[in-house]
């Protein structure tokens, strides 16, 4: 079942007011950076760090678009 109602309802102006894709990628840069030290902090196993940074660096890059998305212009 292929069912795009949920693409239909997300309005078309919430992508076009996001950042360019330099500003993107430097913010993701600072939040690895950050999400790296805080996991390895904790002590875990190399794979464990990885995966919680990158889970932390996804995660606030998505809240990224969210602010964007919600912006009035």
């Amino acid at each position: 079942m292929n069912d795009n109602a949920v693409f239909s309802e997300i309005p078309v102006d919430a992508i076009t007011k996001g950042r360019d894709m330099v500003d993107v990628f430097a913010a993701y840069m600072m939040f690895h950076k950050r999400a790296v030290k805080v996991a390895a902090e904790a002590g875990k196993s190399e794979d464990e760090t990885f995966a919680n940074a990158m889970s932390a660096t996804i995660y606030r890059l998505y809240l990224l678009g969210v602010e964007d998305g919600m912006k009035r212009e």
